[in-house]
């Protein structure tokens, strides 16, 4: 697998640091998750949308009432945690900041 739009753009924010994010989601009968919002979001735009995406993929045992299934809310706190950026990572870092090009202004 690839790296994730998260990892690539918010590197330096993010390194040896925690964020929790709060997702809203509506389970359906089958336990797909089929809509997803951010109750509490972490402060980082790029962590909530990751959470999002994950939650997404979720599947649960479906609510039920009297036996028969039911769609249902679900909140769930996501956790992501993010290893210290190691030193020869941070000399990587830096040579590819070094020889790339300038964006335009």
């Amino acid at each position: 697998m690839g790296r994730s739009r998260l990892s690539t753009e918010c590197d330096t924010l993010l390194f040896g640091r925690e964020f929790t994010v709060y997702v809203r989601l509506i389970a359906n009968v089958d336990g797909n998750a089929i809509a997803a919002s951010v109750a509490r979001s972490s402060g980082v735009p790029a962590v909530d949308s990751a959470a999002l995406d994950v939650a997404s993929a979720y599947r649960f045992a479906p609510g039920d009432v009297e036996g028969a299934p039911l769609a249902m809310w679900v909140q769930a706190p996501l956790t992501f945690r993010f290893p210290p950026e190691t030193e020869a990572a941070r000399r990587r870092r830096l040579r590819r900041q070094a020889t790339s090009p300038s964006p335009p202004n």
